[in-house]
């Protein structure tokens, strides 16, 4: 009689495990992601192609090691886009030895602009000077220019 018990009750909770319906919380889920995994993992960032070194500078005479790097395979050169150690994302266009464009600030909270007028030039052997100018010259919580000078590797 105890066998028969006992076979009746893993009878009953193998169809309780098996055959319950799911928990309304799991139908909140896409049906191939079970909530209590971690989140798939992020795709790696796309391999730097070139890097740029040098100083960055800002108003007020602060300056410090500074790079950029691109993912752009064909085109180690200056124009382009470009993201710096901050994390800014520079857009820069040639035309013969001037430089201009555009640096997003990405979302720096202090600053009323996010996005500033980049101007500069190029120099021999890889090198050039951008320089970023702050839209609103009356902003007091942001710095009205920086810049780089740096050399492509």
């Amino acid at each position: 009689m105890k066998v028969k018990i006992r076979e009746a009750s893993l009878l009953a909770v193998s169809l309780i495990l098996v055959g319950a319906p799911a928990s309304a919380n799991a139908a909140s889920y896409p049906p191939s992601r079970d909530p209590n995994l971690a989140a798939p993992p992020s795709p790696p960032p796309p391999p730097t192609a070139c890097t740029a070194t040098g100083t960055w500078f800002e108003t007020g005479g602060y300056t410090g090691d500074g790079s950029w790097t691109t993912t752009d395979k064909k085109k180690c050169k200056v124009p382009g886009t470009w993201t710096d150690a901050f994390g800014y994302t520079w857009k820069i266009k040639k035309s013969g030895h001037q430089l201009t464009g555009s640096v997003n600030y990405n979302g720096i909270p202090p600053c009323e602009y996010q996005v500033w007028p980049v101007t500069g030039t190029t120099g021999k052997k890889k090198t050039f000077t951008v320089t970023a100018t702050n839209p609103d010259s009356s902003d007091p919580a942001c710095v009205q220019q920086f810049g780089y000078d740096l050399q492509i590797q």
